[in-house]
């Protein structure tokens, strides 16, 4: 049994394609994807009740993505839609977007971010799951040493872009953190590891957030951060 309205999922991904293809400045799109609410046609209530740790959980919550993407969940590097990187060269979405709002609230998101994170001047950072490189921009842009990553090709383009002037230009690695922690040199530690949006992404936490703690990936005295992630009381 399908747990989305196939409807409703269809009408978001209109209203996506209107604003990608240039409608950016149209308030009433932007106004009216904040608005539409996604009803859950099928059990979810169950998922409370799982072993998060579980086989079970795993195939439901790999269900509610296929549903909501299109595709099979998988954890390799993958191709998507091509990035305006004419269009981005002024940086990342969404100040490509020249929409107030959207501006106000990312410029607040990362101001608070990098307030309470507090990383020492010119530290490492590792930041998973960068997208279009709006946190990315802000960190380079500050001097800090950064290893960004996300698992699409086109997104890690667009990051390169839009960074590459930057005085302190951020390392751009198109990967998923499992296969970078494997592989990447351990000539440094990391003073920070930043999920900005990203955290909800990964289908085991526990064994990530293990990974990152073992095999001298980060300082003693590191922080993670996981931020703007959505939180509910129960």
């Amino acid at each position: 049994m399908a747990i989305f309205d196939q409807g409703e999922l269809k009408e978001i991904d209109e209203i996506l394609a209107s604003i990608e293809n240039g409608a950016t400045r149209d308030v009433n799109l932007q106004d009216r994807l904040a608005r539409i609410s996604i009803r859950a046609a099928g059990e979810l209530r169950t998922l409370n009740e799982m072993d998060p740790f579980s086989d079970e959980y795993l195939t439901k919550i790999r269900q509610v993505h296929e549903e909501i993407v299109g595709q099979m969940h998988t954890l390799e590097p993958r191709a998507t839609r091509q990035s305006n990187h004419e269009g981005e060269s002024s940086g990342p979405y969404p100040w490509d977007a020249r929409h107030p709002k959207s501006v106000a609230a990312m410029l607040i998101a990362c101001g608070f971010l990098i307030q309470v994170a507090d990383i020492p001047r010119h530290g490492r950072i590792l930041e998973v799951g960068c997208g279009t490189g709006s946190l990315t921009w802000n960190l380079a842009r500050m001097g800090y040493r950064v290893d960004a990553l996300d698992p699409s090709f086109a997104q890690c383009d667009s990051v390169v872009a839009t960074t590459r002037d930057l005085p302190f230009v951020p390392n751009v690695i198109a990967s998923t953190l499992n296969d970078w922690i494997d592989k990447r040199q351990k000539s440094y530690k990391y003073d920070a590891v930043i999920f900005f949006e990203s955290f909800r992404r990964i289908m085991d936490h526990k064994s990530c957030l293990e990974k990152l703690t073992r095999d001298g990936h980060i300082e003693d005295n590191a922080k993670i951060i996981i931020a703007a992630e959505s939180i509910f009381p129960s």
